[in-house]
């Protein structure tokens, strides 16, 4: 019996996230995510008790795996070639998750657009669970490069520069996804020089600094 239930509010998550990835929070309702899972409201009331809550345990769901691989690159650097690599694996895996084609990438990508414009109470936990986690990771990979003299307010600006050029792509729908990739450019090409510009933007000023790690 609990196999089947907690078989039951997997079923309700994985529709809820496609059909709040979809439409948004508001334009969403319950009983199209319960006709998704097949399922009926009071299976989804019984495992979260209300829209809201069910919104939020998604963000739960799709943000908790997804920040490790960040929160661990900062560990791994010890000199100069291992601060260009981190550095290069955080935008890459940053701009895998901005324009990830299928979930649940897609969904995280679509999500965040939506809190970003249209915020809901789901807002805390998105900033949470995945912008302050990914903010501290890569604000202690710029930090390792930062002159001496460098400031609070300088480490700040340089890590939310950094970040924005990887968000942007997080507004995918037409027609902004053909201003932001365009047509016909091979995704691995694409990735892979859109990773080295803004890598190069980052190491052109600043260089790896023992004392800062």
């Amino acid at each position: 019996m609990a196999v089947a239930s907690d078989q039951t509010r997997e079923r309700i998550l994985r529709a809820a996230a496609e059909l709040f990835a979809k439409g948004g929070y508001r334009a969403t309702g319950i009983r199209a995510i319960c006709e998704k899972a097949g399922t009926n409201v009071a299976a989804v009331n019984y495992h979260f008790h209300s829209k809201e809550n069910l919104y939020i345990e998604v963000f739960h769901s799709l943000f908790d795996g997804f920040k490790k691989p960040f929160l661990s690159i900062p560990d791994e650097i010890h000199n100069e070639a291992s601060w260009r690599d981190g550095l290069t694996r955080w935008v890459e895996l940053a701009l895998r998750i901005s324009t990830g084609e299928t979930p649940p990438e897609l969904w995280i990508s679509q999500l965040t657009a939506y809190e970003r414009i249209h915020p809901t109470a789901a807002l805390p936990i998105l900033r949470k669970k995945l912008f302050d986690p990914f903010k501290r990771s890569i604000e202690r990979i710029i930090h390792m490069g930062m002159p001496e003299n460098s400031t609070a307010l300088d480490l700040h600006l340089a890590t939310i520069s950094l970040m924005a050029q990887c968000m942007v792509y997080h507004h995918r729908e037409p027609p902004w996804d053909a201003v932001l990739i365009p047509p016909g450019v091979d995704r691995a090409t694409w990735l892979a020089r859109t990773t080295e510009f803004i890598i190069e933007g980052i190491t052109s000023r600043f260089a790896f600094r023992t004392n800062n790690v």
